[in-house]
């Protein structure tokens, strides 16, 4: 310890009697120390520290080879091939990078975007932030949107262009979801002159939050309901031939005070179709100008509204009012339309009109 001491000395003195050299000593050093940390930080993050996913070990990168292009391109064809002759990878799916063109209030905005195949989250081990995971065979022809689906019967009724007329006429359908909208797809199929249409909900009849009303009508009109069911798989080659399904049983409540349905083990069916509508899985979409105008959401991206009284909906920007479901979430119209009324009222209060 005295050695040490008595060498700190002699360093302190040295460098006292020769100040230029010890800024030059203490710059290359700290300089040294830096570049180090930095090369440490980067080569853990890339070489050393896992990849974010469930198995990271398990993840390999796999692509076509020729002789001029090392890594050449992947066609949609080809993986399908792959993926049909695999008997290797527990799971095998393609992603590629895109540009998009958004559409918003301010105007239109490049923006970029990754498409990926169905099993994409599940190969990786991860769920969205947002929204939902994909099915296996979710791309495959004859599986529709609710929106899309809906829309295009609207136009197609109202005489206006269409730019593909979605029609379930003969066709055995399936519509996932227990909402409201699932109700429209159920009715609007069997209008179309659909041969059967199958209604599959994850939860029991008392928890299927779509209207009663809706609901009734359409066991009325041939709908066949199956509770405690939910989708883990589209199943078809070349296209929709029909959907697995798994038994579930309610547990816990969540958050939000609802029982989570959860899989029974072994209980999977497969109920035939010829067409599917996925109606569930909707989420608000705030509007990019939001932020600009200090107008605050939930953490579930809805708009934060006042309950008072005097200014109903009232949002956190005291100019702005919202209501339906930018705000409440998938409801009816009607309370959309309420909403709408009492927002008014609370403009009329916050402009002082009487």
């Amino acid at each position: 310890m005295n050695g040490l001491v008595q060498d700190l000395r002699y360093a302190f003195r040295q460098l006292r009697k020769s100040p230029g050299f010890a800024c030059t000593a203490v710059l290359i050093l700290a300089l040294g120390i830096g570049a180090s940390v930095a090369i440490f930080g980067f080569v853990d993050a890339a070489l050393i520290k896992p990849l974010p996913y469930a198995n990271p070990n398990r993840l390999v990168d796999v692509t076509e080879s020729v002789a001029m292009i090392p890594r050449s391109p992947l066609s949609y064809p080809d993986y399908l091939d792959w993926n049909r002759l695999n008997h290797v990878f527990s799971s095998m799916d393609v992603h590629t990078g895109s540009g998009y063109l958004l559409r918003t209030p301010a105007g239109t905005e490049p923006v970029p975007g990754v498409r990926v195949s169905d099993g994409f989250f599940h190969t990786l081990g991860i769920a969205p932030v947002l929204g939902r995971d994909f099915f296996a065979g979710e791309d495959l022809p004859g599986v529709h949107e609710a929106l899309p689906y809906l829309i295009a019967n609207i136009r197609h009724q109202l005489a206006l262009p269409v730019a593909e007329r979605i029609s379930m006429h003969g066709k055995r359908v399936v519509v996932l979801g227990g909402g409201d909208t699932a109700m429209d797809c159920n009715r609007t199929a069997i209008r179309q002159g659909a041969d059967s249409v199958t209604c599959t909900y994850r939860r029991d009849e008392r928890n299927m939050p779509g209207s009663r009303r809706d609901y009734k009508n359409s066991r009325e009109e041939g709908v066949e309901f199956l509770f405690n069911r939910q989708p883990i798989e589209i199943v078809g080659s070349e296209r929709v031939e029909g959907v697995k399904l798994v038994t579930t049983q309610l547990g816990v409540p969540d958050a939000r005070g609802r029982r989570v349905p959860q899989a029974v083990p072994g209980s999977e069916e497969i109920v035939a179709a010829d067409a599917v509508i996925i109606a569930f899985g909707f989420l608000p979409s705030p509007a990019p100008w939001f932020d600009a105008y200090a107008i605050r959401l939930h953490d579930n991206g809805r708009v934060r509204v006042s309950a008072a009284e005097a200014r109903p909906f009232q949002t956190t920007n005291p100019k702005v009012f919202a209501g339906g479901d930018m705000v409440r979430g998938s409801d009816l119209v009607v309370t959309a339309v309420f909403e709408g009324r009492e927002a008014a009222r609370g403009i009329l209060n916050y402009l002082d009109v009487a």
